[in-house]
């Protein structure tokens, strides 16, 4: 039922509603500017990172921020944001697309109504910095709502955030996620938005194979498993291809395997999840680039097999 009023509601709105996002092959920079502060977990983004990545086929970076913790007396602090800028121009220069991603604002996953106003305040001041940049950036509104904050809350969000941004950026692409950590059966339960606003889900199935020795999941960490099964690879695929005749512009804004699953293994879920994507006409976002989930060594040449998991059929 569900399903049926988003595509009832999906199909009312204005002709061009059926646009693509103009995303293919993108990589997250990861646990960079996402982490308490940058160099926190272990990771600086370099330029020559951002080169790499340009270099290596990607169209498209998605750049995590934890805006929240820079935000006192009424604005952002002006230095987290000329390193924002930084990263964002350097990306341009190269060809890039960017996706702004406002990451890891956890107060609101606990407690939603008391941050609602910080989340509108920090939108309003990114919307009024980047009018009139070029629409090869695009805003991620909020990553993977959870807790507290459900589909129905985060919409609520929304509904407050993107009238104040498309006063200033009519054709932008906005992104936004469902709750439960933007799994994709949360999809359906967001509302339809305008033609320049995407979908996104994240998919790390199965969960203890992806993140198996990921201290920060548990205590003790999912413990080594064996391969993926050829059982469990073509439900990852089902459940991705069954996306493909979503009523609208859908991105895999996350997928990802933890360095404790063994290279080669992570190269086969890695290019199980990509090929599936591709094959449903869903653009997709490796997590991460040269961080935990990382697919390059610290000189930025690929690790075995991610190469041809990420770019060969």
């Amino acid at each position: 039922m569900r399903l049926f009023l988003f595509l009832l509601a999906f199909y009312a709105l204005p002709v061009g509603a059926s646009e693509t996002l103009p995303v293919s092959k993108c990589v997250n920079l990861s646990n960079g500017l996402d982490a308490p502060y940058e160099g926190a977990w272990g990771y600086r983004i370099e330029d020559n990172h951002i080169a790499a990545i340009a270099r290596e086929g990607f169209d498209t970076i998605r750049f995590p921020v934890r805006f929240q913790q820079s935000y006192a007396d009424g604005r952002l602090d002006p230095e987290l944001m000329a390193r924002v800028d930084h990263v964002i121009e350097t990306a341009l220069a190269e060809g890039l697309k960017v996706i702004l991603d406002f990451h890891h604002f956890e107060e609101i996953m606990s407690d939603p109504e008391g941050n609602s106003d910080l989340f509108v305040a920090i939108w309003t001041e990114i919307s009024k910095r980047y009018e009139g940049w070029t629409s090869d950036l695009m805003f991620e509104l909020l990553n993977e709502p959870n807790d507290k904050l459900t589909t129905e809350k985060v919409d609520a969000l929304y509904d407050r955030v993107i009238p104040i941004i498309r006063t200033r950026h009519p054709d932008r692409w906005i992104i936004v996620g469902g709750g439960s950590w933007s799994i994709w059966s949360e999809l359906e339960n967001l509302k339809p938005r305008d033609p320049k606003t995407a979908f996104t889900f994240h998919f790390y199935d199965p969960f203890f194979f992806t993140h198996q020795g990921a201290t920060w999941v548990s205590d003790p960490p999912p413990p080594r498993r064996g391969p993926l099964t050829e059982a469990e690879r073509i439900e990852m695929t089902r459940d991705i291809m069954a996306l493909r005749d979503f009523p609208g512009p859908l991105f895999l804004g996350e997928f990802g395997t933890h360095v404790e699953v063994g290279t080669a293994q992570r190269a086969v879920w890695t290019k199980t999840v990509r090929q599936a994507a591709e094959a449903a006409d869903i653009p997709w976002c490796h997590w991460g680039f040269a961080s935990g989930f990382r697919i390059v060594r610290d000189d930025m040449t690929w690790l075995p097999g991610f190469q041809d998991a990420l770019f060969q059929n």
